[in-house]
């Protein structure tokens, strides 16, 4: 117990002084500078100047979300990350991350082979061309938030459709995508493992893409598309149709107009 409090406290003190014993990250053991990767991202401390001290090829998690020092200089250093299975970008307030390019994220997909997760909510540079990249160089992708990410299209949907199978839950709130996109993942090769599916405030969505979602998608179980002015109660009616005790809903959520 001593022992791990004296390495605990000592992660602490080097947290509290990191510009000043910066240099001193070179020197941890792996397993050290794991733990306190950790310790910092957790205080936002994880910036362009020392994340690469800081990763290694056994990285697995890397969460950025409350580090707005990162930009597309730390973030370009990840490529000996390839054991990165997850990867969070996601603001959590309400401005939009502008210092993480669609390019960047887009030449770094190849080097993260085992990557599942990848929370990008409110990136606002991302677009189609960095989530085709990581489709198609992501395998194993399960869990994606694009919540936010206003740049991103159909196209998205297309290349998540074609490439990416384990694909459990997508978050897709505030972006461009449509009935054409969604109709096109909810028949894609994700289409028996899709289980959470959020679309609040698409406003090019409609009954169709509820329909078609419900219609393909048999493991649905958590639904979402609150703030679509092209939803009616057609989806009610559709709902009514397709939910029974043995396909229940864990969560559900929606606005007609």
């Amino acid at each position: 117990m001593a022992v791990f409090s004296l390495l605990n406290l000592s992660l602490s003190t080097l947290a509290n002084n990191v510009s000043r014993l910066e240099n001193e990250l070179d020197n941890l053991p792996v397993e050290v500078k794991n733990k306190c990767l950790k310790l910092l991202s957790r205080r936002g401390l994880v910036s362009d100047r020392n994340i690469h001290r800081l990763i290694n090829k056994k990285t697995q998690v890397l969460d950025l979300s409350q580090c707005n020092g990162i930009s597309d200089v730390g973030l370009r250093t990840t490529t000996v990350c390839c054991s990165l299975v997850k990867l969070d970008l996601n603001v959590a307030n309400q401005t939009s991350r502008v210092s993480i390019s669609s390019n960047c994220l887009a030449s770094l997909a190849a080097f993260w082979p085992h990557l599942r997760v990848a929370f990008l909510r409110r990136c606002g540079l991302v677009n189609d061309k960095a989530i085709s990249a990581l489709a198609r160089h992501c395998p194993h992708l399960r869990h994606l938030n694009l919540s936010g990410c206003a740049r991103v299209t159909d196209e998205s949907l297309k290349s998540l459709a074609k490439y990416s199978r384990h694909l459990e839950s997508i978050d897709m709130s505030r972006t461009q995508v449509s009935d054409d996109g969604i109709e096109c993942l909810a028949v894609g090769c994700c289409q028996k493992s899709l289980q959470e599916v959020h679309l609040g405030h698409c406003l090019e969505v409609s009954d169709l893409a509820i329909s078609v979602l419900l219609h393909n998608c048999p493991q649905i179980t958590t639904l979402s598309f609150h703030g679509c002015p092209s939803i009616t109660d057609q989806s009610r009616i559709t709902l009514a149709t397709y939910m029974s005790p043995m396909r229940p809903m864990k969560h559900l959520t929606w606005t007609v107009y």
